[in-house]
């Protein structure tokens, strides 16, 4: 009978081999420049797609943001921030296997979207680093400094200049106007 081909039929597969792309490194870190690197490999026997989301879209742009890698191949991703990163900035990197030649991933089969997700943050300056940087900012203070002393000197030189000077001062004299009373008891300037 069809009830007893439909219980001894096998059930479905559950062994599917997740199908999920290496990223490299494991924290996403954004150099001075707020810019950072990261590799995904696809160390996979199938061709898989990619696509990059983060949660805050309009400060990051991600380039690519999305593709297709062969087996053993990978790709470098540039991503620039345009803000300093917050520590709820995170990246998620969606992955699935290719398994017809019209792929597209609102058809991708359920469970084979696998999601890798990175945080963000900025890369600690090595202390060489720190030091170049604390020696360009007093560079910079000692110019500074330069250019108050000179405007100082300058604004000196011209109080002591303008002191025994007799500067012109004009005086406008306005017209006085009188008011007189009128019948009607209103006042007008005459």
């Amino acid at each position: 009978s069809m009830g007893d081909q439909a219980s001894t039929a096998a059930p479905p597969s559950t062994t599917t081999t997740a199908c999920v792309l290496t990223v490299e490194p494991s924290e996403i870190l954004l150099a001075d420049n707020k810019i950072a690197w990261c590799t995904l490999r696809n160390t996979h026997p199938c061709k898989m797609a990619y696509k990059i989301k983060t949660t805050a879209p309009t400060k990051y742009a991600v380039r690519p943001v999305s593709g297709q890698l062969e087996p053993s191949a990978h790709v470098d991703v540039e991503i620039k921030c345009s803000d300093m990163p917050a520590p709820s900035d995170l990246f998620q990197i969606e992955s699935a296997p290719i398994t017809s030649p019209d792929f597209e991933w609102a058809n991708a089969a359920p469970g084979s979207i696998m999601r890798v997700t990175r945080a963000v943050r900025m890369k600690p300056q090595t202390p060489g680093e720190v030091f170049a940087d604390l020696n360009e900012l007093s560079r910079q203070l000692v110019q500074v400094s330069k250019l108050n002393v000179d405007l100082m000197q300058k604004v000196d030189s011209a109080t002591k200049e303008m002191a025994g000077k007799q500067v012109p001062c004009i005086v406008h004299a306005l017209p006085l106007q009188s008011s007189r009373q009128t019948p009607g008891g209103v006042r007008t300037a005459g």
